[in-house]
């Protein structure tokens, strides 16, 4: 487990450095911001968005103020 951990802990740490590169990049804070994010899925040429770390992500975008707008030509639906 302490490997599921490590990955895990890593995968977040990601996850919130995107964002905050996202902020910096955009004056410092998200709010009222137009994202877009291509690519929904978890995996290229699929459309499964089960634990996708683009949901993840928007989720913080999101919570952070930013508008998002998820587009992925694979996903035929997604709410």
């Amino acid at each position: 487990m302490p490997l599921l951990s490590a990955a895990w802990e890593s995968n977040e740490r990601a996850h919130r450095r995107f964002v905050e590169l996202a902020s910096d990049s955009l004056g410092g804070s998200l709010v009222g911001k137009k994202i877009a994010v291509w690519g929904l899925a978890f995996k290229a040429f699929t459309d499964d968005v089960r634990e996708s770390p683009s949901l993840a992500i928007i989720d913080r975008l999101q919570g952070r103020g930013a508008e998002v707008i998820g587009f992925d030509p694979e996903v035929k639906f997604y709410s």
